[in-house]
Formats: structure tokens, sequence, C-alpha cells
């Protein structure tokens, strides 16, 4: 029990936790390293998902990432058929990751593949 008890008694801080760092100014630095992918546009790759960025507010970053099966650019013209749409929102409190994120933007290839599904991933602007 004292163990127990100890243990609930030590403070953590909530900036080493978060791994953010306050700015004089009111803002905060993100200290979480997160490796970023760009997106893959380029049609002659041999990848089974497309991924293009379009802005939606260059001034506030936000930006949509589109992911496309390659299934869906192989069908011939006369044999188009619309795919399902699906709206992506990624997890962070606000504070952390980009459409652009490594995990991110595989789970939503991935997710794209597998489901056969557009995927649009919505990138947000993050907390001062």
């Amino acid at each position: 029990m004292s163990d127990q008890t100890a243990s609930q008694s030590q403070t953590i801080d909530p900036y080493e936790f978060l791994q953010i760092a306050p700015n004089s100014d009111g803002t905060i630095t993100h200290l979480h390293h997160d490796p970023k992918i760009s997106p893959t546009s380029d049609p002659n790759l041999l990848i089974s998902v497309i991924s293009k960025d379009i802005t939606i507010n260059q001034s506030n970053d936000t930006y949509v990432r589109i992911f496309l099966p390659r299934k869906a650019l192989d069908h011939a013209s006369s044999d188009y058929h619309k795919l399902p749409l699906i709206v992506y929102f990624h997890g962070g409190g606000f504070l952390f990751c980009t459409a652009s994120s490594k995990m991110f933007h595989e789970f939503c290839s991935n997710m794209a593949n597998d489901t056969q599904a557009v995927v649009a991933f919505v990138n947000y602007r993050l907390a001062p």
C-alpha cells in the first residue's frame, strides 16, 4: 500500500508529459519528434495509393491530403464508377501530428487501399 500511495503523490510536469515548451508570448513549441512523409502524386510510381495535398487556408496551414487507390486510375474511362469517400480527422489532442505524419499517412494509405475508397485526411491548425 505504501508504494501505491508514494506513486500517487508524485507530480507530473504537464509540459514534459505533453512534450511542449511554453514561450514568453503565450504560445507553445512542440518538442515531439514527428517523422513526415510527402504526398506521392506521381501516377507513374508503382504504388497502390496515390496522395496529394490540397490547400484549404494557407495562412492557417490547413489542407486536406487526398488518398486515391491506384485501381481507380487503372479503369478505362468507360468503366467509370464512383468510390466511397472517407473523411478522416487525426488524433493528437489538437497539439501533435499532421496529415504528413508518417504513422497517419501510412494508416490512410492502407485504409484507402484496403477499402478501395477515397480518403480525405483533413489537416487542421494545431494549438498555438
